[in-house]
């Protein structure tokens, strides 16, 4: 009796694990095809954000593009209007001021050919661009009102 009763729970049990182990398998197929859905919707979420952060990006470095334009341009103006004075006669050392003048304006240049060239790859690559970008505009500005300052007194 005891074997027979040990057989029979012994069927009973591999019975059991067949019959959870094929469950198992549909279940682990559900499981499987749902986590790679969700792979594939966190997929083309971050593929969506990255998108949206590259056109923000872009659109960042065009408003800076635009400002620094504009920035260009106001440098540009008073350089051409510094050296009509200097035509003129209004200021004391003509040579040395249309060095000075050819020197801003060759800076000016530079400044642009930079911007032009400037292509986005890289968000970090931006940052370092626009912050070496910003300080040789600083620098520009500086020598431009330092060379006003000093031809004004």
């Amino acid at each position: 009796m005891r074997k027979i009763f040990f057989y029979l729970t012994l069927i009973v049990f591999l019975v059991g694990f067949v019959v959870v182990g094929c469950q198992s398998k549909d279940k682990k197929v559900e499981s499987a095809e749902s986590k790679l859905q969700n792979a594939e919707l966190n997929y083309r979420k971050a593929l969506k954000n990255f998108e949206e952060t590259k056109k923000d990006s872009l659109s960042d470095f065009e408003l800076f593009k635009n400002d620094v334009e504009r920035s260009i341009l106001a440098y540009e103006i008073s350089i051409a209007k510094y050296k009509k004075e200097n035509e003129n006669g209004r200021t004391l050392n003509k040579v040395e001021n249309q060095a000075k003048m050819a020197e801003l304006e060759q800076k000016v240049e530079v400044l642009k050919e930079k911007l032009v060239n400037y292509k986005d790859d890289e968000h970090d690559k931006w940052d370092m661009f626009r912050s070496e970008f910003v300080r040789d505009m600083e620098e520009l500005g500086k020598a431009l009102r330092d060379f006003t300052i000093k031809n004004n007194f």
